[in-house]
């Protein structure tokens, strides 16, 4: 993952990788809990081109990982829909609306 990261920072400066995972112990392997990505450029866009509203909808990913993946969007002058970020989480419940919302700050 880190290099994906790498090389989308080299072509959009300001994106924000976050990536939480679970490793209880040394021995173990880390296990994945949430991805977030916000690119810069849509950011960029929010903040001179878009109405203040965010809005935020999840869809269950059904395979043998689950997990739901999130969507933040906005609504542009034409009253189109302006993407603004992606998230990766294990499920929805409250703590990952707060989290994802607490990050997620234009």
């Amino acid at each position: 993952m880190m290099i994906e990261a790498v090389e989308v920072r080299k072509t959009n400066p300001g994106t924000l990788f976050k990536m939480q995972f679970n490793r209880p112990d040394i021995t173990q392997n880390p296990m994945f809990m949430r991805l977030f990505v916000p690119f810069e450029a849509m950011i960029n866009g929010f903040l001179n081109g878009c109405r203040p509203f965010i809005g935020i909808d999840g869809c269950h990913l059904k395979g043998p990982y689950g997990g739901v993946l999130i969507s933040a969007v906005a609504l542009d002058g034409n009253s189109g829909l302006f993407p603004l970020a992606v998230a990766l989480v294990e499920s929805e419940n409250n703590e990952v609306g707060a989290s994802f919302l607490i990050t997620f700050r234009p």
